[in-house]
């Protein structure tokens, strides 16, 4: 059912599902870890002092070093 209602979106609905790959050097990951880590927290802060109930949501979050968990990936 949830694949059929995610080919069902439009890109005017609300829900919005996107991926990057992408290679990056180890300082800029650095930096983009602390955007990530900012960006969490936010939201977290955003949830606790939201108001009403009218959605249900799942906000799904990763940032995931590939080179970490597959051991052919260069570092």
């Amino acid at each position: 059912m949830a694949l059929q209602r995610i080919e069902r979106l439009e890109p005017s609905q609300q829900s919005l599902f996107s991926y990057n790959l992408f290679p990056i050097g180890s300082v800029d990951f650095a930096r983009l870890r602390e955007l990530h880590l900012d960006y969490y927290e936010r939201v977290r802060q955003l949830v606790a002092e939201a108001r009403g109930d009218d959605h249900g949501v799942v906000l799904n979050v990763q940032l995931c070093r590939l080179d970490e968990f597959l051991p052919d990936v260069p570092a």
